[in-house]
């Protein structure tokens, strides 16, 4: 098994200052995404 390299990309993220708006705009994605996968499921449109 291999060992990691450096520290976790989360506290480069923190370090960087970019944690927070790095964090929110993934979940900001997934969330979309889900919405997404929903509408399709339900044959929905945005129109809708």
């Amino acid at each position: 098994m291999k060992q990691s390299i450096g520290s976790p990309f989360d506290e480069f993220l923190a370090q960087d200052g970019t944690f927070d708006d790095t964090t929110s705009l993934a979940h900001k994605r997934v969330l979309a995404w889900q919405l997404e996968e929903a509408m399709k499921d339900q044959r929905i449109t945005q129109q809708e």
